[in-house]
């Protein structure tokens, strides 16, 4: 028997509207019979559903009514209405707490910079009278103007400015790619193998173009680059008008392995990027004079005084994915092998500074009482004792388990080669571990190591600061300091030498970053060849 409820069944919620009328719209629900579904734990649910309708598989596979509607300049009230309900008859499973009135879920969201409202509830019921439960089949929305307008930006909602074309809609492309960070060297014989003619361009032409590497925000409203950014590069001959064979082009690239300082605990951690090994670059030579590295003069009178500087380096290798899904993958496991050796090093290391290390293991054993441990020697001391514990034979449960929040130690190296070993004890078979990832921090005294180092400094960071860096094994004026804080606007950094050392001043209210290098040996990009033309931003918007 069909029953018709005649008073309100919906709580206000304040949204916006496109204009300021009243508006009722007549909705009806059309329910399918009943069917069996096997969840991904193994059972066996009897699920009731209607045409069009959603399935929440976290309430119990519970079919669930969701709409959408565009809002515009003025705050609604919504409520429903003229709510029709029939007896629910059928034998289903249905977990989720009923209650007399629908309890609707409202949400503003935003697509394509235009807002929308979201309206979600369980269309079921609690017979006040009879206390059985009850399935809606039509019922009325409402929704009436409350006069207030909206808000043009809504508090935490970011506002962009986006290109109307990409930067690869028109001229010639040419791809490259990169893995480390570092300056990279592009010759005559690669423009030659990328398909490009040297003897045909104008070097004062050419431009690169890439945002370097790293994940993409998560969050659509965290700051990204709208398209990808033209880099300052240095080409060396341009200034006859000619790109000879012994010209070349430099340029600094960023790597996939993003490194971020952290407030909580003062130290550098890192993050690999799940999808990717590769950053790419673009290269272009028809489009006008490219952007160069400029010089940038040192500062004033110094403050603070920088002979050292932060450094650290990972060992992490992606073999095993455990259940073939999921972003962690996990290295070296310690079955066969289970003391394993792992290398760092740390050139002019400042030995009054402890290394700070940073692991993560993961486990799989039954062993409850025991679990499983990690020990970490160094020079045959021990640093780190990490125990893992065990998970249960049910194929339910998780198939590993993992270190937990004691996996931090520290280091007094007494030189810069810092040798670590690993020692996996099982107290039980089966039993499985994993190495994920080694992670150190350490301070260097700031001195040329090699032909390219890349430093920086977090005491140097304060608000006024301004801080003379002096670098040592500086044994030539015609070695070089790029400023790399913003990885496409790198700029040239003009020093003092005093005898091998180089000086300059530059305002460390926030982190600088830099590279000094000395000419002699660059990186090599990987040359992918030329891309066609592509325009996402030019496609306009787009309704999916």
């Amino acid at each position: 028997m069909i029953k018709r409820n005649i008073f309100l069944v919906l709580s206000l919620v304040i949204f916006t509207c496109r204009n300021g009328h009243s508006q009722t719209s007549a909705r009806t629900i059309h329910w399918l019979e009943p069917y069996e579904l096997k969840t991904a734990e193994g059972d066996y649910l009897k699920i009731l559903s209607f045409e069009n309708g959603h399935i929440d598989a976290e309430n119990n596979y519970t079919a669930f009514y969701s709409e959408r509607y565009p809002a515009g300049s003025v705050q609604l009230s919504f409520k429903i209405s003229d709510a029709v309900f029939e007896a629910l008859n059928e034998k289903v499973d249905l977990m989720i707490n009923i209650s007399e009135q629908i309890e609707v879920q409202t949400t503003l969201t935003f697509n394509k910079k235009k807002p929308y409202y979201q309206l979600r509830f369980y269309p079921f019921r609690k017979n006040p009278a009879t206390k059985r439960i009850e399935k809606l089949v039509s019922f009325k929305i409402s929704a009436e103007p409350i006069g207030k307008p909206i808000e043009k930006k809504p508090q935490g909602i970011s506002s962009f400015n986006y290109a109307s074309n990409s930067v690869l809609a028109k001229g010639n492309w040419y791809k490259i790619a990169i893995i480390n960070d570092g300056i990279y060297r592009i010759s005559y014989n690669d423009l030659l193998k990328l398909g490009i003619d040297p003897a045909n361009i104008n070097p004062e032409n050419i431009r690169i173009y890439g945002n370097g590497g790293g994940l993409l925000p998560l969050v659509n409203t965290d700051y990204r680059p709208d398209d990808i950014q033209e880099n300052a590069i240095y080409v060396e001959g341009q200034a006859d008008g000619k790109f000879d064979k012994t010209d070349y082009i430099l340029f600094y690239g960023k790597g996939q392995e993003k490194w971020t300082l952290s407030s909580n605990d003062n130290r550098f951690h890192h993050q690999r990027n799940y999808y990717a090994d590769s950053s790419f670059y673009f290269i272009n030579v028809d489009l006008g004079p490219g952007k160069r590295v400029q010089t940038q003069s040192s500062s004033g009178g110094a403050n603070t005084f920088v002979n050292s500087f932060d450094d650290y380096q990972l060992y992490e290798l992606d073999r095993f994915n455990f259940i073939k899904s999921g972003r962690e993958w996990y290295g070296d496991p310690f079955d066969i092998t289970p003391s394993q050796q792992f290398s760092f090093s740390f050139p002019n290391i400042d030995t009054g500074t402890p290394v700070y290390l940073k692991s993560d293991f993961a486990a799989r054993t039954f062993d409850q009482s025991n679990g499983v441990r990690f020990k970490i020697l160094y020079n045959g001391t021990q640093v780190q004792d990490q125990k893992v514990g065990a998970v249960c034979a049910i194929y339910t449960c998780d198939y590993c388990a993992t270190t937990a929040n004691n996996n931090v130690s520290y280091i007094n190296a007494t030189g810069a080669d810092i040798n670590l070993s690993v020692n996996f004890q099982a107290f039980s078979q089966p039993s499985n571990g994993w190495l994920n990832y080694l992670e150190l921090n350490a301070r260097r005294l700031l001195t040329l190591s090699g032909n390219q180092m890349l430093f920086r400094d977090k005491n140097s960071v304060g608000s006024g600061n301004v801080s003379q860096f002096s670098l040592d094994n500086f044994t030539s004026n015609k070695y070089k300091i790029w400023e790399i804080t913003t990885p496409w606007n790198v700029s040239e950094q003009a020093y003092n030498l005093v005898g091998n050392t180089a000086q300059f001043n530059i305002a460390t209210d926030s982190l600088r970053q830099f590279i000094a290098f000395t000419g002699n040996s660059f990186y090599t990009p990987v040359l992918k060849g030329q891309i066609d033309n592509q325009d996402l931003h030019g496609l306009g918007a787009m309704d999916f």
